[in-house]
């Protein structure tokens, strides 16, 4: 086999891989727009839309920077922890982001079924935010 060929299997195993990771993000984090008055960036939206993915069980600051993330470097798990207390400050009353000491963030299922309230449908959002490392 020539190097060619071999760079050019090589590439498209890439390409494969780099498209199943993409659809594992989205599998983790489901595409979700809120209200626009949140104001929130594409990584709070992320971060939003996987703790109500897993409402109202808690999960942990590493599991929220893996899936929001991924394999992307150059970032410190305890990001998770400023973007909640943002998230935090810009949630309606009655919306709120609980901790569970030595377990992780979570929305328990009033906040969660509140928030869902704020959800825009698919059909009145122009794109969706892609979330990105250094957003």
């Amino acid at each position: 086999m020539s190097d060619m060929s071999l760079a050019a299997k090589l590439r498209e195993r890439v390409d494969e891989l780099e498209e199943e990771v993409r659809q594992l993000r989205d599998m983790l984090v489901p595409p979700v727009a809120f209200d626009p008055e949140f104001q929130l960036t594409a990584s709070a939206t992320a971060i939003l839309s996987f703790l109500l993915a897993r409402s109202p069980m808690p999960v942990k600051r590493e599991s929220i920077f893996d899936a929001i993330y991924l394999s992307e470097n150059g970032q410190d798990v305890k990001i998770i922890d400023v973007y909640i207390c943002k998230l935090r400050a810009k949630l309606p009353s009655g919306i709120k982001i609980s901790t569970q000491w030595g377990v992780g963030f979570y929305l328990d299922r009033e906040s969660a079924r509140r928030l869902r309230s704020h959800i825009i449908t698919p059909d009145h959002v122009p794109s969706l935010p892609k979330v990105k490392a250094n957003v």
